[in-house]
């Protein structure tokens, strides 16, 4: 019998020959699995081989097209110095602006455009919910705009996916918690904003983040203003790092705000600022200027002593009348600091006679260093003659556990600090650096936080009673303030100099 008489014959129960039955599965199997052998040979008779290789040419062209089209519409609406940052390839890319002159527009821009490429990306700002208030909507409302289709987005969550597979999240880092959180996850590109404000920037960005833009090479960018105060990491970024590329501008070369002169001249009116006034060049110029007027502690030439000073200042009243006082502070997410002071029960000075300030990998560290002090004070030639050496310790009550410990596994006088009214603490602290009764050894860890501890400013830049731990967190104020605050309570204050 022929092939021919073969497929006329009738179909099994299907009232169809034995060549429709055939026909009806090879389309079906052709259009339902686009793997098999019956789509590649369907593809192979309509189009051919040669057919399929253009058309799958073609679909490239016509994505490409597509994502370039949205890049250009991207840069076209950005001003100069941002199309410099869009179309930079340096990995890490650093942005200090002043308020109004584009920063956040910029990162937002950043954002889209990968988002276009498919890439993924993270921002993190000081807290989450500023960095969804300044980024979420603004992200979302450009990639609408740019017809980039988002397949999902959570705003109380901060994330954004599209259609193609990108990824946007949106973070914080206030805590230790917060930053830990951020480990494991791959990125293209990830913004660190408000870099002047950032706590444990150093940790954030070399153990956590540059791990995770190996796998896909991706981009750093950091930004934000200028530093409050010397020596931060965010400075020493900026100043130094050699591998980076830098953008300082401010709202005078924002085209989007034509009448800049006048917005300028306006917030130094409203703020009673001058052209010179520090905290208008920091946040209005995008400069690196300090904020000393901010300074919880301004020393003076009459702070700083030497051992000369120190052995005249015993021998000047009754050896009997000097006393000796510690403080320590534990360093749970910072550095340990213990700090021993001399003074005086006829006397107004305090002399801070030993400091030590180191993270501590071990309480037997912290242990050895605390009676290393204690031994090198007790044993100084200036205090040879002082009949009392008792050294009571003072230390910080959230660390209730360890004061224990320390007491009763290790035998050193170790007792709860005052800590109430802290306020009052940091007044009477200030007006004895104030009067020059206040001393410390130049060069010490103490000066060097002096030097960087800073009231926090309110949201119109208003100084307030709080320090600013986000700015800089001191480690050994906290403890002078400690070992202190009992000689406040049975002496009456430094009066100041008139």
């Amino acid at each position: 019998m022929g092939l021919a008489r073969v497929m006329d014959e009738p179909g099994k129960g299907s009232g169809r020959t034995l060549l429709e039955d055939w026909l009806s599965t090879y389309v079906t199997t052709a259009v339902k699995k686009p793997d098999s052998w019956q789509s590649k040979h369907l593809a192979d008779i309509l189009v051919g081989p040669k057919s399929l290789e253009e058309l799958d040419a073609w679909r490239g062209r016509a994505l490409k097209e597509d994502a370039d089209f949205v890049l250009y519409r991207i840069h076209r609406q950005a001003f100069d110095i941002q199309q410099e940052i869009l179309l930079s390839r340096m990995p890490l890319k650093l942005l200090m602006a002043g308020r109004r002159a584009g920063k956040t527009t910029t990162f937002q821009a950043v954002t889209a455009t990968h988002l276009a490429q498919g890439h993924r990306v993270l921002y993190i700002g000081k807290t989450i919910t500023t960095a969804i208030s300044q980024m979420y909507e603004p992200v979302m409302a450009q990639l609408r705009d740019l017809g980039v289709e988002i397949e999902e987005h959570h705003r109380n969550e901060g994330v954004i996916r599209t259609r193609d597979g990108a990824e946007f999240q949106l973070r914080g880092n206030s805590s230790t918690e917060e930053r830990e959180k951020l480990r494991g996850e791959k990125w293209h590109c990830v913004i660190i904003d408000e870099c002047q404000s950032q706590t444990a920037l150093s940790y954030l960005r070399e153990d956590i983040i540059e791990p995770m833009l190996v796998d896909y090479n991706g981009e750093l960018y950091m930004g934000g203003t200028g530093p409050r105060v010397r020596g931060t990491y965010w400075e020493m970024v900026w100043s130094e790092d050699a591998h980076a590329r830098r953008w300082n501008w401010s709202l005078q070369d924002n085209p989007f705000i034509p009448d800049h002169e006048h917005v300028l001249a306006t917030i130094r009116t409203e703020k009673g600022l001058s052209e010179s006034d520090p905290l208008y060049v920091r946040e209005y110029l995008g400069k690196i200027a300090y904020d000393d007027d901010a300074l919880v502690l301004r020393l003076g030439t009459a702070n700083y002593y030497d051992m000369a000073e120190l052995e005249a200042w015993v021998k000047s009243q009754p050896p009997s009348d000097i006393r000796l006082t510690a403080g320590l502070d534990f360093g749970f997410a910072d550095a340990d600091a213990f700090v021993i002071i001399a003074y005086s029960i006829s006397r107004p000075e305090r002399y801070v006679v030993w400091q030590y300030k180191a993270r501590r990998t071990g309480l037997t560290e912290l242990v050895d260093a605390i009676r290393t002090g204690m031994t090198s004070t007790t044993n100084l030639p200036a205090l040879r003659n002082v009949p009392s050496k008792q050294i009571n310790i003072f230390a910080d009550t959230a660390g209730k556990k360890m004061t224990v410990e320390l007491y009763t596994q290790y035998n050193l006088p170790v007792y709860d600090a005052y800590k109430a009214n802290k306020d009052m603490g940091i007044e009477l602290l200030q007006a004895e650096v104030r009067t020059g009764s206040f001393k410390l050894v130049k060069g010490s860890d103490f000066e060097d936080e002096c030097m960087r501890t800073v009231f926090a400013r309110d949201d119109l830049d208003n100084l307030t009673r709080e320090i600013d731990d986000t700015t800089y967190h001191p480690d050994v104020m906290d403890a002078v303030l400690y070992s202190l605050r009992g000689v406040w309570m049975t002496q009456k204050p430094t009066e100041e100099k008139t």
